[in-house]
């Protein structure tokens, strides 16, 4: 069945084949529009104006997270440190961004870098990735070092 415009002019891009192309593609407007050979701008007015489009959408997004979430543990069940940092700075947020101070070594041969991190205001994903690493290096040392 051909949705109709309210002049009665058929509407080219149905909202099933729009459906189909965001389920296909999880939600993600831009691939979508591409697949179905509209503009996304297109897709984001259906999304305004037809619920069923809105609920493909966010449905598609949800299945999307998942399976960023999923290989999120994948990731932290084989050790690796950026998906362990990720998941702590998210999930344990209270005891990892309120690292008052933390002292880095740099180079072997410069001094330790000093990276201020106060009372939550800064997170510590907002760091550059290599700081990020250094600290969890620091705080997985300072583990050990209890142990």
């Amino acid at each position: 069945m051909v949705a109709k415009k309210k002049r009665n002019v058929p509407i080219r891009f149905t909202n099933e084949k729009i459906i189909k192309a965001l389920e296909k593609h999880y939600g993600l407007v831009s691939l979508a529009a591409k697949d179905c050979g509209c503009t996304p701008q297109l897709i984001y007015l259906r999304i305004r104006e037809e619920e069923e489009v809105k609920e493909a959408v966010r449905l598609q997004r949800e299945r999307l997270a998942d399976k960023a979430e999923a290989k999120l543990r994948q990731a932290i069940d084989k050790g690796q440190s950026w998906a362990i940092l990720k998941c702590l700075s998210s999930l344990r947020r209270d005891l990892y961004n309120e690292i008052a101070r933390v002292h880095l070594g740099g180079d072997k041969d410069a001094p330790p870098v000093q990276q201020e991190v106060i009372d939550n205001r800064q997170s510590v994903l907002d760091l550059p990735i290599e700081l990020q690493m250094q600290i969890l290096a620091h705080l997985d040392k300072q583990k050990e070092d209890k142990k």
